[in-house]
């Protein structure tokens, strides 16, 4: 665990390869990137249709600006990537498919680094109720690195009941204000400023009174809060958008749980969700997680009081620790947060194997170091591991991982520490 001295060092090495690699952007006709492969998010979303034959999908795409290799053209930074969907059915036949390819032109290079600026795309169409196996993908056209992600979905038995409810879409938005949401609130509060999640979903039957009931759950399934309203419904399909407000949850996973009785069944949804706080880095999860996170950072004695805080203070402590690193104190962003925690991302998506990538000698390194300025990769020497090299020409340092059992998790060939400085 880093002491005092140690921390301090790793926070002037994070602020100094921040400022570097923004420095060098404004330089280089490309934006240069790290190891790694394109990162995005999906999901997929299935919904009933009146005629119960087919289940119309949506999927939507985001492609979060930093993840893109962006290079100079004129007076503007350009970017162009490919996304592809395969769907294929329980006899492994492609029943469809899409390629896009697309490009992002932005005037301002600070957007091109940007995490919480995405481009998205919505992809639908209809699918008979079948087993499927959706292979998502996109392909960076300036390096040609692709990140593909296969989900199985099962519809086989979508209209069984009288009674489907759509998969559940949870938005935050920035007000009320939207005309479109009905009267109905999970959690009201009368606190300014809260953010609003929008619950929205279709709901398929022959009509008739119902009661809807909504549950919010935490990740061991503990009932933290419940809530009824009663409905009239028209035979068809029905639209319900519901809001809540974050009054009492804190910044973690939760389940929300839909549950309707209509006609005498009883059918039910989930979806998991966390809420943002203003001001926070948007890769941050779960709280207790970002806690644990701060090992490269914190030294022990933070951490537990952290740790031990009460939930209604824990929020506030982690602001508080983190405000004091601030470089920038008195505005919103908290770019040494937004920069740890990206690096920690980063590290999960690349280094995970037997443990979170974040807690990898290469994670470790990645995340007090960044990106190296070059690797060298052997991984097929003869009479010799697997083994990789990293670079790091600003700091005059250079770390060597090997493969060790064969596994694909890379140990530093020397334990590092932090206290050597």
């Amino acid at each position: 665990m880093p002491n005092k001295r140690t921390s301090f060092i790793i926070l002037i090495i994070l602020i100094i390869t921040q400022s570097l690699l923004t420095a060098q952007g404004f330089n280089k006709k490309r934006k240069e990137k790290g190891p790694g492969i394109p990162y995005f998010k999906y999901e997929i979303f299935s919904y009933p249709i009146i005629e119960r034959d087919s289940v119309r999908m949506e999927v939507i795409i985001k492609i979060p600006y930093d993840e893109l290799q962006f290079i100079k053209d004129s007076d503007e930074f350009l970017a162009a990537y490919d996304v592809s969907l395969f769907v294929l059915n329980s006899e492994d036949k492609q029943v469809y498919s899409k390629v896009i390819t697309s490009e992002v032109r932005l005037k301002e290079y600070d957007k091109t680094n940007s995490n919480k600026l995405h481009r998205i795309h919505e992809i639908g169409f209809k699918l008979i109720p079948d087993t499927y196996k959706f292979t998502i993908g996109i392909r960076d056209i300036d390096t040609d690195k692709k990140q593909f992600f296969n989900k199985k979905i099962k519809l086989k038995d979508f209209y069984e009941k009288s009674v489907i409810i759509s998969e559940i879409s949870i938005t935050e938005i920035e007000d009320t204000t939207q005309a479109d949401i009905k009267s109905d609130s999970l959690l009201n509060s009368n606190e300014e400023k809260k953010s609003i999640m929008l619950i929205k979903y279709n709901l398929l039957s022959e009509g008739g009174p119902a009661t809807l009931k909504y549950q919010i759950l935490d990740n061991d399934a503990n009932l933290i809060f419940e809530e009824s309203f009663n409905r009239d419904y028209e035979k068809g399909i029905s639209k319900e958008i519901l809001k809540l407000t974050d009054t009492n949850l804190q910044y973690t996973k939760y389940i929300l749980k839909v549950i309707v009785e209509l006609n005498g069944e009883i059918v039910s949804r989930e979806k998991d969700f966390h809420l943002k706080w203003h001001g926070m880095s948007i890769l941050i999860n779960d709280i207790d997680i970002a806690i644990e996170q701060l090992k490269y950072i914190a030294d022990g004695k933070t951490i537990k009081a952290l740790r031990k805080a009460k939930k209604e203070k824990k929020r506030e402590k982690f602001e508080e620790f983190w405000k004091s690193k601030d470089p920038t104190y008195g505005t919103v962003k908290n770019e040494l947060m937004d920069e740890y925690y990206r690096r920690i991302h980063y590290a999960n998506r690349n280094f995970s194997g037997f443990r979170e990538g974040w807690q990898t000698d290469m994670g470790l390194i990645y995340v007090i170091y960044g990106r190296p300025d070059n690797i060298e990769r052997h991984p097929f020497e003869i009479n010799a591991k697997p083994y990789e090299i990293w670079y790091y020409q600003n700091v005059d340092r250079m770390f060597i991982f090997v493969d060790e059992t064969g596994f694909g998790e890379y140990r530093l060939t020397s334990p590092y520490h932090m206290d050597r400085y």
